[in-house]
C-alpha cells in the first residue's frame, strides 16, 4: 500500500487533495501534462 504524502495544488493551493496529471490539448497538439488537484480541476475553483 503506497502512502502518498500531501500535495499543495499549484493552481487553488488547496493542501491534502489528491493530485492527478491533466492534458491540456489546442487543436494542433497536446501541450503539456500536469499535476492539478481533483477539487479544482486545474480552474482555481473548489
Amino acid at each position: 500500500m503506497e502512502n502518498k504524502k500531501t500535495e499543495i495544488c499549484p493552481i487553488c493551493k488547496g493542501s491534502g487533495q489528491r493530485l492527478v496529471p491533466i492534458v491540456l490539448k489546442t487543436s494542433h497538439e497536446i501541450i503539456m501534462i500536469e499535476q492539478v488537484c481533483i477539487t479544482c480541476k486545474g480552474t482555481g475553483k473548489v
